[in-house]
């Protein structure tokens, strides 16, 4: 496969992704922000690595659905469809079709939407993500564009979550009855309340939440699970060899030998050497596999990290 190819192919992955993962992020606010002891507006831009000085409600929610900037939902879905175009003869015209009309019914929908009630656009983006996806699951045949398509969503989902963490963790105390809340909204702020539920026994400790987030085997989200998921789609494209997979293969082996000990006294470190990883990775990955110069806006993302 071509250099530029696999990159398209990459980033059509993240670009999805992002979506998903930024959405989420709006609605358990959107959810919580009543709450007296909620997250302020402004940490959803610190986790979307917006450089914005809007604290309020309202600015969060015009910047990030229908702003201009690389991590609003308009323009990702507008890039994710760019990506599309140039590779569509690699895609099915089952997941072509989801993915142009995902993009011409944002561009309907988003100038009108009342964003002081945004929950109907929010179900309806959420409809469209989880269309794409399945349709990509269904009927993709399994070579090196769907191991690309996998590298770029799972590089994203462990970036935006070790994000997410990083910023949401901040000034959480041990739960008791009083601050469980925090802390099973943190989870689902990655989604991972319910499952964290099924695997958990007891009263929940800050050790077994940070752990289960940070490192479980058996939850498609925690940050191990996708870093070991990113190094096998990259394996599974014929670059094992790399530097690239080589960094990976350590990041996902330094989460997964983390003792609790570790996770619960220095979350914060981790997640940021984590984050400092997984820059390095897309850096070998431009500079071994696509070439010196990024394809449309990977620049621009790469610098936010």
């Amino acid at each position: 496969m071509l250099a530029r190819i696999a990159e398209n192919i990459y980033w059509l992955g993240r670009y999805i992704e992002r979506v998903d993962d930024t959405l989420r992020l709006l609605e358990v606010q959107e959810e919580t922000a009543s709450e007296a002891d909620a997250r302020p507006w402004s940490d959803v831009f610190q986790v979307s690595g917006v450089d914005h000085q809007g604290k309020r409600r309202g600015d969060v929610i015009e910047v990030l659905v229908r702003g201009d900037g690389s991590h609003s939902l308009r323009t990702c879905v507008r890039m994710a469809r760019e990506n599309a175009r140039v590779v569509r003869d690699r895609l099915t015209l089952e997941v072509w079709t989801a993915i142009n009309g995902f993009y011409l019914g944002l561009e309907r929908r988003a100038p009108r939407a009342d964003l002081g009630t945004p929950d109907i656009l929010y179900d309806w983006i959420r409809e469209r993500c989880d269309l794409i996806w399945g349709t990509i699951d269904n009927t993709l045949v399994r070579d090196e564009g769907w191991a690309w398509l996998s590298v770029g969503r799972q590089i994203e989902r462990t970036n935006m979550a070790a994000r997410t963490l990083l910023v949401m963790m901040g000034g959480l105390i041990e739960p008791d009855e009083r601050t469980m809340h925090n802390w099973l909204t943190l989870l689902r702020f990655v989604s991972g309340s319910h499952a964290f539920r099924r695997v958990s026994s007891g009263t929940p400790r800050a050790t077994d939440i940070i752990a289960f987030v940070m490192r479980s085997p058996v939850f498609p989200r925690s940050l191990a699970y996708s870093v070991k998921e990113a190094h096998a789609a990259l394996k599974a494209a014929g670059h094992q060899e790399t530097r690239a997979a080589r960094r990976l293969m350590r990041l996902h082996a330094e989460l997964d030998f983390l003792n609790p000990s570790q996770v619960t006294a220095r979350p914060d470190t981790l997640l940021k050497q984590l984050l400092r990883g997984l820059d390095a990775v897309h850096s070998d990955l431009q500079e071994e596999i696509f070439g010196l110069e990024p394809v449309l806006m990977s620049r621009e993302y790469n610098s936010a990290l």
